[in-house]
């Protein structure tokens, strides 16, 4: 499974009470940074791709890391469309505003 960073690691995101707010910490905040696994390697070169890019089918954040013209390593972030729509229309929503939902998700993007 593709959890958040934050995610507890003993909680089980499958769980019902998994959507208690009460029990995960608080979120994480657009100042923190992600540390990619090559950032101090001072040969390589960083090449940043994303986070859309015309050839892939999915919102990614790639970096590159390059040693002349040949890729040494690289490290991703995918799931940026991931919603829960599932877990929503689990736990927030009656059985009939469950297909409003349902018709309005596009089956690609998310």
């Amino acid at each position: 499974l593709v959890l958040p960073d934050d995610w507890p690691e003993d909680m089980h995101p499958l769980r019902k009470d998994a959507m208690d707010y009460r029990l995960r910490p608080e979120p994480t905040t657009d100042s923190e940074t992600y540390a990619f696994i090559n950032e101090g390697n001072s040969d390589a070169r960083v090449i940043p791709v994303g986070p859309l890019h015309i050839t892939s089918d999915e919102p990614g954040h790639f970096r590159l890391f390059v040693d002349g013209e040949q890729i040494v390593d690289a490290d991703y972030r995918l799931f940026y469309v991931h919603r829960g729509m599932e877990k929503l229309a689990e736990t927030r929503m009656g059985y009939n505003e469950v297909t409003f939902l349902s018709d309005r998700v596009c089956g690609i993007c998310g």
